[in-house]
């Protein structure tokens, strides 16, 4: 007796494929990226979600069928390695005191166009170790 395997292998998307995808995700980003999950949220997102899909299959680019799943995963995965990229380079700017950033960290244009607010940066005119503010409490006395 044969047994189906219930874990088929994942699909493996083409950069063309991951570009369409992303341009399909920029015409319903509003919905996509709300960060609400009451029921109506969740049943619009479902929705947009199914008509991604079936415009992703309905493209000639596209070989052979996904289920939604599928592109949800790989959407999260795109975000998941966009911000990994973003963190890194960060993190080496900090390390630097500031200096030069990474040459090789790629970002790209439509992910921060749907999602910009994957890594939120404070802009502060004080230094971390508060001399502006010890400064002024030495003007005051």
């Amino acid at each position: 007796m044969e047994q189906v395997n219930i874990f088929a292998q994942k699909k493996n998307f083409t950069l063309l494929e991951k570009k369409f995808l992303l341009e399909c995700i920029l015409e319903h980003k509003n919905v996509i990226e709300n960060k609400k999950t009451d029921d109506t949220s969740v049943k619009s997102k479902q929705e947009v979600w199914k008509k991604i899909t079936t415009t992703f299959n309905a493209s000639t680019l596209i070989n052979e069928k996904i289920i939604n799943k599928q592109l949800q995963r790989l959407w999260t995965s795109l975000k998941l390695r966009q911000r990994s990229e973003l963190v890194k380079e960060r993190q080496h700017r900090m390390a630097t005191g500031g200096g030069e950033a990474i040459t090789d960290t790629q970002v790209d244009p439509l992910i921060e166009n749907i999602n910009p607010h994957l890594i939120y940066e404070i802009s502060s005119v004080n230094d971390s170790d508060n001399t502006n503010k010890r400064k002024n409490m030495c003007t005051e006395n």
